[in-house]
């Protein structure tokens, strides 16, 4: 028995959107509730704290909550700064995807003297590859 073609049709549509609901898509996958693209920097000055790993170096600079972020190394991964505010009132990730050797930086906002975590990772396609150690940085 033959479906009509309208229901087909139909059917078709339901199922791929089911599908496209259910695949993951990178954004996703980044670490917390808040997701930033750096945008081109040449890097902190004045006072910051760094952290890194292999791929990757994370910076934060308190005097206007400034997240730098540079891929380190020449294999096709994002780096990424991951963060966690005030015991976990307010995560996010500020993703580098400007390629190796660039500087990206995302700009925050948080109430000053807080304590953020930090940690400098590398992901592929919003999948984490390495993460470093988490260091604590004062806003």
């Amino acid at each position: 028995m033959r479906m009509p073609r309208r229901k087909s049709l139909a059917l078709a549509a339901v199922v791929g959107a089911t599908l496209t609901l259910m695949t993951p898509s990178a954004a996703f996958a980044y670490y917390g509730d808040e997701l930033n693209y750096a945008v081109a920097s040449s890097g902190p000055t004045g006072e910051y704290t760094c952290t890194s790993v292999t791929g990757a170096k994370a910076c934060f600079k308190p005097n206007g909550d400034d997240f730098f972020v540079q891929d380190t190394r020449e294999d096709g991964h994002a780096a990424a700064a991951d963060w966690l505010y005030s015991n976990y009132v307010r995560t996010g990730a500020c993703v580098n995807t400007l390629g190796s050797g660039k500087w990206g930086l995302c700009n925050k906002d948080f109430p000053e003297g807080q304590e953020i975590r930090l940690s400098a990772s590398v992901y592929e396609q919003g999948r984490y590859v390495v993460a470093g150690s988490l260091i604590s940085v004062y806003a």
